[in-house]
């Protein structure tokens, strides 16, 4: 049988099998007659429904043996890739989903684990898996349940792994809670907002149904699936739900819409069309094409053809009035009132058959319904005079209850208002027009990535957005539309680490919207988000002027206690900060907050994240414990205000780290980043960059411990993420890129931390006024590891050229760039200069850290090299037992280091007194670095006594 008559088949059985008996013989009959070839095999199929045949039935028993079996699991326990499945939740013949938890120990995550039946699975269905993949890479949102990984078992069986989403399908969540009208709206204007934000990074969702929007434990929604109906069954387990179609049409029949039905093009109307049908279910509990159960050929035919009743006549017609009485607790009169007008016409408008005259986004959608909310006139119905004095009437109901005194007075408010509401309609018509843009213009870009249009090439969301930048010329009839896309493109480059690209758009952007006469605040706007871009390529001067004047527009335009005000000086401390300017920046960061406070907003967001910054800066400057007093409450601020799953509040839990890193506190400091990175697998992908931050942070404090080998896998996953993901020439490579050679360098692996620097070298700007303190730092790593390969002249050359960039480096940093010209001095037989370097950095670092803190052991260390080389066996030896003091206490490989060297020189007057302290570090030395490792057999041979 070929696939066309396959498909003949397919048709006439739909269409014949839930018919009248008389219905059903006509339709065979004149099936038979068009295609007698087929006659047999229709009957068969007929009879076999009748009669439920057990070998039609055998392959979904089969699957449906194999996957959801509850004695003896045979899934239970078994490891796929990194996921180890550990319970079922949910199960049907077309597949079963698991709770699962990460088994590789790299970190703790629980993740949904989705099996799939293989006979659901087209051939091409790894490589559209991949691609999806890709696209989905790009979104970022805590309502939406990212995919994670995915992968084939052993027997072919395909699985996907999601976010674990402890909910239920927002039909039943707001049945069960009794949830009225109004928060059934409010609830679902979240789920059109999160939509909208797919929509704005270029990915439209094509299966939006109930179960695919479930409601977590704190009453926020949560969607699934995001894009996998392009790829695999989504069928709803456990819900009862039709299921998503394996053709090239993917959908699911009931919540699809009319141009899926017909195969055509999908846009962003796509998914506002999916959106009423949910809608209409939250508001009346049944489908826009009636509750009596319908064949996939009937949806589909309904879809095209039928106009879905009002949804009040819906109720009325059907006698469910009692049974939503229950859910919203309102009589069966008032809730049909409720729903008529408004909220019939909200959803028929989402429910147009041509999508040119649906919403045009789901943000529209959410504006109307929640201009119902407010009681203020809605755009899916004409504002005629009546209809607009009813509105007026019912927003300003005690006024209009005066005495008829007033009654000259109310028609001149009238004629007011209504003339207002007609200025207001205007700027809605135009706003509406350039919506209308916009969405064509992501129709025509989301056409893009169909396989029709790309001939099997995956695009990557760097692809999509170059595709739409080369769009956005062909709206030169709207140039503020223009310049807003490239504004918005803009900084989708810069959130993806295309700087350069993300500054080209931004400029563009600046350019069109000034020669458009765009409003003050839209041209601060975009002079804002341009310096943001130039920051981020490290021109920090420009990022300046273009801050400055963005800010210089919202000081003429906004009142002195406006937020936006006091954010933008806030961003201009930051851009001095990364300048060197630190002490002016604190004073600017400091202003604005104090400026948020006085205007009762010091609990804000914006608030809480100039703390932040203003926290990094003091420590900085030394200002330590007041730095670390300003982290705990960001933090503290950040999770009850934000969110413990905010991911401001995650970077703040990892700045906290950071800080308790520089204290010493490496135990603490670890336990911070592993929180974030935990909290993290519920928010970003894992190739998110914000992920390698977390890991290298993780990577320090592991390093500190002495946990060497921890501490290099968690540096490689860091500049692994950050080269996948942003690439070489991203500014954050290079901060990837030391720290991994940093630990290698610490490991004793010369050879390979020499290829990073090397690579590292080669990605500096050649202009030194765009260096970072990033750029610095990987001259100052060469130096030191030009100093453990015994090349002292070597080490001097990177040592000194750093000096010129000091204003780069914190307060820390340039104490441990002293110390290592100090050693470089040392090694090239400069002693005087040396010891000169050595004793102010030693004085300087004890004065600036806590007593005690392990980091002076390196400059009492760097002393002991200088009394080694220089004969000088005294120098260094009372800094050297204040050392053993402290070694007693806290044992730390990095103090053991330092001994090493105290017991070398020891050795030379006190035989037995330099074995007594190499005995005691040794085991710790040996378990850290290896008894391989050069430092470690040197001090093996002081055991050695005569």
């Amino acid at each position: 049988m070929t696939p066309a008559q396959w498909t003949l088949l397919q048709t006439a059985f739909e269409s014949a099998v839930n018919a009248s008996a008389r219905e059903r013989a006509e339709r065979i009959e004149t099936f038979n007659d068009a295609h007698p070839e087929l006659a047999a095999e229709l009957g068969a199929l007929l009879d076999a429904d009748l009669n439920h045949d057990d070998d039609l039935m055998a392959p979904v028993a089969a699957v449906a043996t194999i996957l959801s079996e509850e004695q003896a699991d045979p899934w239970l326990g078994r490891t796929l890739g990194p996921w180890t499945l550990r319970k079922r939740l949910a199960q049907g013949g077309m597949g079963a989903v698991f709770l699962a938890d990460r088994s590789d120990e790299t970190y703790s995550q629980t993740a949904a684990v989705k099996l799939m039946a293989t006979q659901l699975v087209g051939s091409d269905a790894d490589r559209r898996f991949q691609a999806e993949r890709q696209i989905l890479a790009s979104l970022n949102h805590p309502f939406i349940a990212n995919l994670i990984d995915g992968g084939t078992t052993d027997e072919g069986v395909p699985y996907l792994v999601m976010d674990y989403v402890d909910g239920c399908p927002i039909d039943q969540h707001s049945n069960e809670k009794g949830l009225g009208v109004n928060d059934r709206l409010t609830l679902f204007c979240k789920v059109c907002d999160t939509v909208d934000h797919a929509h704005r990074n270029l990915v439209v969702h094509r299966d939006l149904k109930p179960s695919n929007i479930l409601v977590d434990q704190r009453g926020d929604p949560r969607l699934l699936d995001f894009g996998i109906a392009k790829l695999l069954d989504t069928a709803a387990l456990g819900h009862g739900e039709a299921i998503t179609r394996l053709d090239h049409r993917v959908m699911t029949p009931e919540y699809a819409s009319p141009e899926q039905v017909r195969g055509t093009a999908v846009t962003v109307a796509t998914d506002v069309y999916s959106l009423g049908v949910v809608l209409y279910r939250l508001l009346t509990g049944q489908s826009p094409y009636g509750t009596t159960r319908k064949s996939g050929h009937e949806i589909e035919h309904a879809v095209i053809e039928h106009t879905p009743d009002r949804p009040s006549h819906a109720i009325r017609a059907t006698g469910s009035a009692d049974a939503m009485l229950r859910q919203f607790g309102l009589s069966a009169p008032r809730l049909q009132r409720r729903l008529n007008g408004d909220l019939d016409n909200i959803i028929l408008k989402a429910l147009q058959k041509e999508p040119a005259r649906r919403y045009p986004s789901a943000a529209a959608l959410a504006d109307d319904l929640r201009r119902y909310l407010a009681g203020e006139p809605v755009h899916a119905r004409g504002d005629g005079w009546l209809y607009v004095t009813s509105k007026f009437a019912k927003r300003h109901a005690w006024p209009l209850s005066l005495a008829a005194v007033v009654v000259i007075g109310v028609a001149t408010q009238t004629g007011f208002y209504t003339q207002k509401l007609k200025a207001e309609r205007d700027r809605a018509n135009m706003a509406a027009a350039q919506s209308r843009q916009v969405a064509g213009f992501l129709a025509n870009l989301f056409d893009s990535a169909s396989p029709h249009t790309n001939k099997g090439v995956t695009p990557t969301a760097v692809d999509l957005l170059e595709i739409g930048v080369s769009d956005i010329d062909m709206l030169t009839n709207q140039p503020r539309v223009q310049a807003e896309l490239k504004r918005i493109m803009g900084n989708s480059f810069l959130g993806l680490g295309e700087v350069e690209r993300a500054r080209a758009l931004l400029t563009d952007a600046l350019a069109t919207k000034t020669a458009a006469s765009a409003n003050a605040l839209d041209l601060a706007e975009a002079h804002h988000n341009l310096s943001e871009a130039h920051r981020h390529f490290g021109d920090l001067k420009d990022a300046e002027r273009e801050l400055r004047t963005a800010l210089e527009i919202r000081e003429q335009t906004l009142p002195p206690d406006n937020e936006l005000l006091h954010f933008t000086l806030a961003r201009l401390g930051v851009v001095l900060f990364d300048q060197g300017r630190v002490p002016e920046g604190i004073d600017v960061e400091q202003r604005a907050l104090d400026a948020m406070i006085a205007a009762g907003r010091g609990e804000t967001p914006a608030a809480i994240d100039i703390r932040g910054n203003l926290a990094n800066a003091l420590d900085r400057v030394g200002r330590t414990q007041e730095a670390g007093a300003l982290h705990v409450e960001t933090v503290a601020l950040s999770e009850r205000i934000d969110g413990p799953l905010d991911p401001n509040t995650l970077i703040r839990i990892a700045n906290l780290g950071l800080w308790l890193n520089r204290q010493g506190e490496y135990e603490a400091s670890r336990a911070r980043f592993a929180e974030s990175l935990r909290r993290s697998a519920e928010v970003w992908p894992a190739s998110n960059d914000i992920n390698a931050f977390f890991q290298g942070g993780l990577g320090s404090a592991l390093l500190h411990l002495g946990r060497l080998d921890e501490a290099l896998a968690a540096y490689a996953r860091s500049e692994r993420i950050t080269r996948t993901g942003l690439g070489k020439t991203s500014p954050r490579y290079l901060k990837r890129l030391r720290g991994l050679a940093n630990v290698l360098l610490h490991r004793g692996d010369l050879d390979r931390a020499a290829v990073l620097l090397k690579e590292g070298r080669s990605l500096l700007p050649e202009d030194t006024t765009q260096w970072n303190r990033d750029s610095v730092l990987v001259l100052v790593l060469s130096g030191r590891l030009a100093l453990a390969q015994g090349d002292a002249a070597q080490a001097l050359t990177w040592l000194t050229r750093p000096e010129a960039q000091r204003a780069r480096l914190s307060v820390r940093d340039r104490l441990a760039l002293k110390r290592d010209r100090g050693r470089a001095l040392t090694a090239a037989g400069r002693f005087d200069d040396a010891r000169m370097l050595l004793t102010d950095a030693l004085t300087e670092i004890e004065q600036t850290l806590a007593p005690g803190h392990v980091e002076t052991a390196s400059y009492v260390s760097a002393l002991i090299e200088l009394g080694l080389a220089s004969g000088n066996r005294a120098l260094g030896a009372q800094a050297a037992q204040r050392l053993w003091a402290q070694w007693v206490d806290d044992g730390n490989w990095q103090s053991a280091l330092a001994l090493g060297h105290y017991a070398r020189a020891l050795s030379q007057s006190d035989p037995v007194g330099a074995a007594t302290v190499a005995r005691d570090i040794l085991p710790v030395l040996t378990d850290t670095l290896g008894s391989d490792d050069r430092r470690v057999r040197a001090v093996s041979k002081l055991l050695a006594t005569p």
